[in-house]
């Protein structure tokens, strides 16, 4: 009850309205964030079964790659798979002496390696086909594309193999089985493939320039040696590289007046339309230069067919490798689930919506297609026919799986299809989660992330207080921030960050509540664990909390010491790493301009870590507002910070030896170009600044990322105003 004075009346607050005003943003809170990790967890529970090759039978083979060539300026290898069922081959290679550790590669006898690649054994050679492993590819996965090129794809226990190994072996040798056979039974192709040592592509543009230069001398070599023209087989992020590759190989041998090597790519699970995975942007500047080439080449271009894995592949989605859209470029993409036939080994008649992004380069259904449209494409006698050909071909095994379709239907409606098919099976809000729980969201899931970060650290830091209308106490006031940023952060994304596919805004919304909530747990659960842990750890070993740091005069000393603390041990380690890898794993590692430039992006982000690091370690119960915005920063840095470094730190490691910088230049010639283009358009970019001998993209990070992080972390953690050490006021015991 409240008495009014002017009035002499009293009045009764409304207390259950207040009440429920307050309460109202917590429940809201509590619901989004309840709702945001049941959907995740129940659509990365789904997906276990969901996650699977089931749909497919395994293509068994004998596998064997024989090492053709290993230029000094790559790291990488170029071998040639070969079936050891298939006696084409036998004595060109030193089976016994196999030159890797899992015994499946082997180095040509001496008396074969002057031959031509494609002149080996005993004649009777096949159309050659080039495999392109793709992210962390292994060359191991040519073995069952290369087994379906002599038709030997079942195990010894399969009905009617042994026989078959018999009439094969012996077709072969009979020359039967050629590559200008007139029946697909007959039809031979022979797979050659590149080994990348497993390396992530996608973590760097640089990668993917060396991969294409490479595998560009490769087709050109290969089609010389074989005087044909290669097909082309790509997996994942490889399909960019082998278009890349395949244009470079073209126009050099249009430019000698000679044919193009390559005419027909064939792609499994590549995202051509947008990388759903990249955090790097050189990854992206890749392919906005390849799309670039592309635009600009006048000559007739290549036929890509591209294969989507469909709704049960969690790396790309089905949008992402929709290629009809190209310019310039003759290009027919299909899901995967439209041709599968029938698996023989079991009986299966689940959910056909394909197959996930592994299992595509071993599904022997899909692979059953594969042969099929590289006997088309080798048969053909121009690029429009073989076209025409293969859409003949695939509209058939389309019919075959009675979709209800009315009418021609397109990638997109073979799309919506499958997404239809499972909201039949698993319910609309099942169907849901599992999109909202795929690998490809989470680079949302981080631009998300970051938007939510920043907005909390600036609100902060300039104490905006947008919520004080409504608040009444701290978790109020928390509460509303989690509802309302969500949605802020949803508007603010940009688009190339969103997610893709049927309800892509509902999945940004729910993707957006479930970041927050990571951020709040690490925030206000993670930190003050940490700090607690740590103080009791110091007040239990007996050493002193006083706050040295506090004293404004030492601040300036304090942050130049601790930047000569950490430089010298820095060197120390880099010493002590020089004489270690020199010694014992006889690599040469080098020290000029660019390794410098190496060693000073190393020691900024690296010192970033240590900040960071020790940051996590502050005290867990203090109101102060600078200990706020460190936690905030650290929160913030923790989760973004490996995603947007991990690739530069593996390309800058790769620049201090010489074979490091030798890969690396083909990826700063391109910067160089793009430098030069900036500048003829009298664009000032402060990074090219410095002329071509500087590694651009090192120095871009360093300018407009780590330094200004450098600078905030060194202010929150030694210039803002601190007013105790510990939650408990701890004190060394005297």
């Amino acid at each position: 009850m409240v008495v009014d004075s002017a009035n002499g009346m009293k009045v009764t607050s409304d207390r259950k309205y207040d009440r429920i005003r307050t309460w109202i943003p917590i429940w809201a809170a509590m619901i989004a964030s309840v709702g945001s990790f049941v959907i995740i967890m129940m659509g990365t529970y789904l997906r276990i079964g969901f996650q699977s090759g089931i749909e497919c039978d395994m293509t068994w083979s004998n596998p064997g790659f024989i090492l053709l060539d290993q230029e000094n300026e790559y790291p990488y290898r170029f071998l040639r798979f070969i079936d050891k069922r298939d006696g084409r081959l036998s004595g060109v290679y030193d089976s016994y002496n196999p030159i890797s550790q899992d015994g499946n590669t082997f180095k040509l006898r001496s008396e074969y390696q002057d031959d031509a690649w494609c002149n080996l054994g005993k004649g009777n050679h096949g159309h050659p086909v080039l495999f392109i492993p793709g992210h962390d590819g292994n060359y191991m996965q040519a073995r069952s594309l290369g087994a379906f090129g002599i038709n030997l794809t079942r195990n010894s226990s399969f009905r009617g193999s042994v026989q078959k190994v018999k009439e094969v072996r012996n077709k072969l040798l009979e020359r039967t089985m050629t590559r200008n056979a007139t029946s697909i039974e007959d039809f031979v192709y022979d797979v050659y493939t590149v080994d990348f040592n497993e390396e992530g592509g996608g973590l760097h543009g640089s990668m993917l320039f060396a991969q294409a230069d490479y595998v560009a001398r490769v087709l050109e070599k290969l089609a010389y040696a074989c005087d044909h023209k290669v097909t082309v087989v790509a997996h994942s992020i490889g399909g960019l590289v082998a278009r890349m590759a395949v244009l470079a190989a073209n126009q050099k041998s249009i430019a000698t007046s000679r044919r193009s090597v390559v005419e027909n790519i064939i792609t499994l699970a590549t995202p051509h339309s947008s990388i759903p995975m990249a955090f790097e942007p050189s990854v992206e500047s890749f392919q906005q230069h390849l799309f670039e080439l592309e635009r600009n080449w006048n000559h007739e271009g290549y036929s890509i067919f591209s294969v989507s894995g469909g709704l049960r592949d969690e790396i790309i989605p089905p949008p992402s490798c929709d290629c009809d859209q190209m310019s310039n470029m003759n290009c027919h993409t299909f899901m995967a689930a439209d041709v599968l036939p029938d698996r023989e080994e079991i009986k299966y008649s689940g959910l056909n919506v394909g197959v996930d992004h592994q299992a595509i380069v071993w599904c022997h259904g899909l692979l059953s297609v594969i042969r099929e449209i590289i006997y088309t494409v080798s048969c053909s006698t121009s690029t429009s026919k073989s076209s025409r050909e293969i859409s003949y071909l695939l509209n058939e095994k389309m019919s075959r799986r009675k979709m209800q379709f009315s009418g021609m239907c397109d990638f997109a409606c073979a799309y919506r299809h499958s997404e239809k098919t499972v909201e039949e099976s698993f319910g609309t809000f099942g169907a849901f989660a599992i999109r909202t729980s795929m690998i490809y969201n989470m680079k949302s899931f981080v631009a998300l992330y970051a938007i939510e970060g920043l907005i909390h650290f600036i609100m902060t830091l300039f104490g905006i207080d947008i919520f004080l209308c409504f608040q009444q106490s701290n978790t109020v006031g928390l509460a509303t921030l989690y509802s309302i940023t969500p949605f802020l952060s949803r508007s603010l994304l940009a688009d190339k960050w969103k997610p893709v596919g049927v309800d892509a805004n509902l999945i940004a919304i729910c993707l957006g509540y479930f970041s927050m909530s990571v951020y709040f747990i690490i925030l206000y659960g993670l930190l003050p664990i940490l700090s607690t842990f740590w103080a009791r750890t110091k007040k239990v070993i007996g050493l002193d909390f006083a706050e040295e740091y506090s004293l404004g005069y030492k601040r300036k000393a304090i942050v130049v010491r601790e930047c000569g603390r950490f430089s010298l041990v820095y060197l120390c380690v880099t010493f002590l790493t020089k004489w270690f890898i020199s010694k014992f794993r006889n690599i040469t590692m080098v020290t000029n301009l660019i390794s410098i430039q190496a060693h000073i992006f190393l020691m900024c982000v690296l010192l970033i870590y240590w900040n960071v690091f020790s940051m996590c370690f502050n005290p867990s119960r203090d109101s102060d507002k600078g200990l706020k915005l460190q936690r905030i920063a650290v929160a913030f840095l923790i989760v973004i910070m490996p995603f947007i470094t991990v690739g530069k730190i593996l390309f800058a490691c790769s620049l201090l030896t010489l074979k490091g910088q030798a890969k690396a230049m083909a990826f700063l010639r391109f910067e160089d170009v793009s430098c030069s283009a900036h500048s003829d358009m009298k664009t000032l970019r402060l990074n090219c600044a410095l002329g071509d001998r500087y590694v651009h993209d090192l120095m871009k990070f360093n300018l407009f990322v780590s330094i200004p992080v450098l600078i905030v972390l060194f202010y929150l953690r030694y210039c803002s105003h601190i007013t105790s050490i510990t939650p408990m006021n701890i004190k060394k015991s005297r």
